[in-house]
């Protein structure tokens, strides 16, 4: 079966374990379960649900309960605002205000609104037309189907009168969440992880004492035009350890889910950050690697780099006995040690015992210069060429390089300073070792042909 299923079908499998005021956030779209009390009449009755975000999925609603059956839903999304005020008085009599810029004082006058024409309205007056009409329409009441948040209604047909509970869930654009991890160097070999989840609450309304899940996996969702993000100026940052996710790798098809140990708050605009797991005196290592820029061809006698810095690679083992055995969704890692800001990368999700590999930055004090010394011609197809890299260590402790070369074509390494290990079928990788404050060589012959 295809990985990415329809979110739709996904959400009928969770449905009888979810329980009331549930939110649970996928990456950019959010499943959202409530539960109302309402006093009904027997028979046609029509309800609101308030607090929809702006950004809910058409279609995605789903209501039900007991004794009543579902006869139209309605989202009404006609909100109160200056353009929408205006469309609604096309053709009919309203008043203006002009300020008098002898006096300060207003003018009222009359005019039919002839068009909205996009917030910029046409006024007929008694002497004519005016497109650009220097003042402001003034609205005497409002249109009772304006409102200032989207509302949802309902129309049920109930079957006894009485109070009931009326389940409702929908799918909303706006939220998205992801991992963001922070590694603090304790020395040398050790250092702590501590892992949040940041959940971004862009949807158009807040989210109130609601069980959270989130869930890492790729879901297929149809795009809408609903679902176009609105630009905001800033968004309201909150971080949240009074609780914490459970990292507790609970599958569902092909998805892992993390559920929020309480309850929280998730206001619009907001950024929530909600502690994932924290991990002490975890082991790690550093890798330094150069990946060689060299293009080895028959024609390329001149073929050189100078000065390249190797990448800094921390490696930690995603295990148990290394204090984590956990999974990482995608997120951001920064890393620090007790006096400066070591770097930051994105990691992609990583699934328990799969080890974490961030590159964070490039070494100062290691780095290589090389050359390609000699180009032979053996026949038409067939050449060797000897290359030497020199790398340098100005750091007083000894270091380790690994440096790798790309071949293009068939090659056999004929000769070399120090052994290398054939990665793939393309790459050759060597292993440096430099000693404090000192300099070493490579230096190898390859033949190659077509």
């Amino acid at each position: 079966m295809n990985n990415k299923i329809c979110l739709t079908m996904l959400l009928s499998l969770w449905a009888g374990s979810l329980n009331a005021q549930e939110l649970v956030v996928y990456d950019d779209i959010a499943f959202v379960k409530n539960s109302l009390e309402f006093s009904f009449d027997k028979g046609l009755n029509k309800i609101q649900f308030e607090g929809i975000p702006s950004r809910i999925k058409q279609g995605s609603m789903l209501i039900s309960g007991k004794n009543f059956s579902v006869l139209e839903q309605n989202y009404n999304y006609d909100l109160l605002n200056y353009t929408n005020l205006l469309e609604q008085q096309v053709g009919k009599e309203v008043k203006t205000v002009v300020q008098d810029p002898a006096t300060g004082k207003s003018i009222f006058n009359k005019a039919i609104l002839t068009s909205a024409n996009n917030s910029n309205p046409i006024l007929k007056f008694d002497y004519g037309y005016d497109a650009k009409f220097p003042g402001r329409v003034v609205f005497d009441t409002v249109p009772g189907d304006l409102s200032i948040k989207p509302v949802f209604e309902a129309k049920l047909k109930v079957a006894k009168k009485g109070n009931q509970n009326v389940n409702y869930s929908y799918l909303t654009s706006g939220l998205t969440w992801g991992g963001e991890y922070v590694l603090d160097v304790l020395d040398d070999n050790r250092l702590n992880v501590n892992a949040w989840i940041n959940i971004n609450n862009e949807s158009g309304t807040d989210f109130s004492g609601y069980k959270v899940r989130v869930v890492s996996g790729d879901v297929n969702v149809i795009s809408t035009p609903n679902d176009r993000m609105p630009s905001y100026a800033m968004v309201r940052g909150v971080q949240d350890s009074h609780y914490s996710a459970k990292n507790s790798n609970t599958k569902n098809g092909d998805y892992y889910v993390y559920d929020v140990s309480k309850n929280t708050d998730i206001l619009n605009r907001q950024s929530k950050q909600i502690k994932l797991f924290a991990a002490e005196k975890v082991k790690y290592n550093i890798n330094y690697n150069i990946e060689s820029p060299l293009y080895i061809s028959q024609n390329n006698y001149s073929a050189s780099f100078e000065k390249l810095n190797p990448v800094i690679e921390y490696v930690i083992e995603n295990t148990k006995d290394n204090n984590l055995g956990l999974s990482f969704p995608k997120g951001n890692i920064r890393i620090y040690d007790e006096d400066a800001f070591l770097g930051e990368n994105v990691v992609e999700g990583l699934v328990k015992k799969e080890p974490l590999k961030i590159e964070a930055g490039k070494s100062f004090d290691l780095y290589s210069s090389g050359k390609v010394v000699d180009v032979k011609k053996i026949a038409d197809d067939i050449f060797e060429a000897e290359v030497k890299i020199s790398f340098f260590n100005a750091k007083s402790i000894k270091n380790e390089v690994s440096f790798e070369q790309t071949f293009n074509g068939q090659w056999t390494v004929l000769s070399e300073s120090i052994s290398s290990v054939k990665t793939d079928a393309q790459t050759a990788k060597w292993n440096v070792k430099l000693k404090p404050n000192s300099s070493a060589d490579l230096v190898f012959k390859v033949r190659i042909s077509k």
